[in-house]
């Protein structure tokens, strides 16, 4: 779909999500108001209000020491002024004055104690200027007032340093076309304020180089297009403390057993599980870890072509479970017949593999073939609002019942992904289809965390956040994560894979219950669309190094590394090593059987089809 139906989604998502939308009242009223337009899902009242607000201000600065809080547009850049000057002689000069726009609402005041900020967009509307320069937000980092200029806060008091007090870049986006509106993601920094990690003095727009102007609506310019501040949020009386597993902490939770032994999870308390029995371990990490001693792994396939199911050398490997990725809305676009076909190939998939009695694994994701509206690539589709996710994927869970794990997004971090961006909001899919998950009656269904690729951005030194930004979107531990290992397959290394294991090692804040690992995506490649040397590169590697791979991931990932990991799906049956596409976009083989070059069934049987079979067989 191109974009959901919001009423529909607040109708039928039962999301409990609700939208406060923040407008700046005109600094010159005789009584400040906010308009807060609160919609509400599952239930909740939907109201339009008007009501005493906050001081919510929008002002610009400008150099040497001008302030402006009632003007009718707000400018950021810098300006060029013709003045007549006088000193030794008079003359006229170009003076140019850089500006910025400062904005604040009150937050505080706008989402309730406690609730948990989902996603926070700042709209603008450009009424001119632009021509494609940069303008970035950054978090105001001291109290001002409607008295501020360029070198006061207030009245009384100076800027630390002129121009204003604030932050590093929290956001970026690039003014283009007068007559549009234009939007800076601050979910980060929003669910920062809620939280109290940080103080609400609003936000600073700047011209990175200040040297092209562009001007905004403000309040006073009119009521069409004042700035806007859209807070998505969860209010906190519908969040659970204790919600450590799958989004209702309770013994009559069906997401109390153990998707992977059937045995009930012991609670954080130590003295019943949460089936109500009595719990053997202790409260001792160690204890909890030996208790998972699952030496052998669940073995599974992923693949997204529903035709494995009638090739014979993948019923011959006996993997008992089985992965397929699709598009987080493709029961939706399937009916409205935006993608018939798909939604045949996924009806038909699922189908054959439950009737194979294969426990089938969905990780949802972006659009990826050229029916789909939003194709990637080449274009980079947005990541759905929360609310539209949990109504898309409910969709899911109603047509296929039988469907039991999931992952709320495929490689979330990978660059191709429109998630890649916003971790926050990654983090929020898990929350929503777990919740979802714990309501899904009469079969419950179990969600692993992450599905994250084996990037050094993950954890690493290069965008250490991405996981913990993650994580605060979660609410909570899960019982299990997944991830994909590619590149320390690769390279024969654990880095990454060893953080991570780290970093996920308890269900609970409180540190007792160990949680699981699935390998949800493993292969060793033969050929992989690169960027490097050359645009358009694909790599290939040898039957040496595949074979050489894929024994390291199976002996070392799937047997001796951490009992913790308790399921490994090796990608893909057959992958693809030749392309029509300029570049060669989607190549990706890293197949047990090779491509048919002639185009349909499936080709020869690769020494790696062999390995993994055998180890499914023999087992660690």
């Amino acid at each position: 779909m191109s974009s959901l139906d919001r009423a529909g989604a607040v109708a039928l998502a039962a999301a409990l999500s609700v939208l406060a939308f923040v407008t700046a009242s005109p600094a010159s009223a005789a009584n400040e108001v906010q308009t807060v337009r609160i919609t509400a899902s599952s239930g909740s009242q939907s109201a339009l209000s008007a009501q005493p607000a906050p001081a919510v201000r929008d002002c610009t600065i400008t150099a040497p020491d001008a302030g402006a809080c009632t003007s009718t547009s707000l400018k950021v850049g810098t300006a060029q002024e013709k003045v007549y000057v006088c000193s030794d002689r008079c003359e006229w000069v170009y003076r140019y004055e850089p500006s910025r726009t400062l904005l604040f609402f009150d937050t505080a005041n706008a989402v309730p104690a406690g609730a948990e900020i989902l996603s926070a967009t700042l709209t603008l509307y450009l009424s001119s200027g632009g021509s494609s320069f940069p303008i970035t937000a950054h978090a105001i980092s001291r109290t001002w007032s409607t008295d501020t200029t360029w070198t006061k806060a207030d009245a009384a008091t100076a800027w630390t340093r002129p121009g204003g007090d604030f932050g590093t870049e929290v956001a970026s986006q690039t003014a283009r076309t007068a007559g549009q509106s234009y939007s800076w993601d601050l979910t980060a920094l929003v669910a920062d304020w809620a939280a109290g990690r940080a103080v609400d003095n609003g936000v600073l727009l700047q011209n990175d180089d200040e040297t092209k102007v562009a001007s905004f609506a403000s309040a006073e310019g009119g009521a069409t297009h004042p700035p806007l501040l859209a807070i998505e949020y969860v209010p906190a009386s519908t969040v659970s403390s204790t919600e450590a597993k799958d989004g209702i902490d309770d013994p009559a939770d069906p997401g109390a057993v153990d998707p992977d032994t059937g045995e009930c999870y012991p609670d954080e308390g130590g003295v019943l599980t949460y089936c109500g029995e009595n719990d053997p371990t202790d409260a001792d990490g160690a204890a909890g870890f030996s208790a998972l001693a699952v030496r052998t792994p669940k073995w599974g396939i992923s693949d997204n072509k529903a035709s494995i199911w009638q090739e014979q050398r993948t019923l011959g490997l006996n993997a008992p479970y089985a992965r397929l990725i699709v598009p987080y809305d493709i029961v939706y676009r399937g009916m409205t017949h935006e993608d018939d076909a798909y939604l045949a190939n996924v009806d038909a998939w699922i189908s054959r593999a439950h009737a194979l009695g294969k426990r089938i694994l969905v990780s949802f994701e972006h659009c990826r073939v050229a029916s789909c509206v939003g194709y990637l690539p080449p274009t980079v589709d947005s990541d759905p609002s929360t609310v539209d996710y949990s109504y898309a994927v409910r969709l899911f869970l109603a047509r296929y019942p039988d469907v039991q794990d999931f992952t709320a997004w495929n490689e979330p971090n990978n660059p191709h992904q429109p998630t890649v961006a916003n971790p926050y909001r990654a983090g929020t899919y898990y929350r929503e289809l777990a919740k979802l998950c714990a309501q899904r009656q009469p079969t419950p269904c179990y969600v692993a965390a992450g599905d994250f690729l084996d990037r050094p951005d993950l954890i690493g030194s290069h965008q250490p956040d991405y996981f913990r930004r993650y994580r605060n979107g979660m609410g909570g531990p899960p019982q299990q994560w997944a991830l994909h290992v590619y590149r320390d397959t690769k390279y024969g290394i654990t880095d990454e894979l060893d953080e991570f294991v780290k970093r996920t090692a308890y269900q609970t804040n409180s540190g007792k219950t160990p949680s699981r690992i699935w390998l949800t995506e493993q292969g060793a490649y033969r050929a992989q669309f690169v960027s490097t040397p050359a645009p358009g590169h694909v790599a290939t590697f040898s039957v040496a190094d595949q074979n050489e791979d894929v024994r390291w991931s199976l002996d070392h990932l799937a047997c001796t590394l951490s009992d913790r990991i308790v399921r490994y799906y090796y990608y893909s049956i057959t992958g693809k090593a030749t392309s029509t596409l300029s570049p060669p976009i989607d190549v990706f083989d890293t197949g047990l059987l090779s491509e048919n070059p002639g185009g349909g069934g499936y080709g020869a049987t690769r020494d790696a089809y062999d390995l993994y079979k055998n180890k499914i067989q023999a087992g660690c």
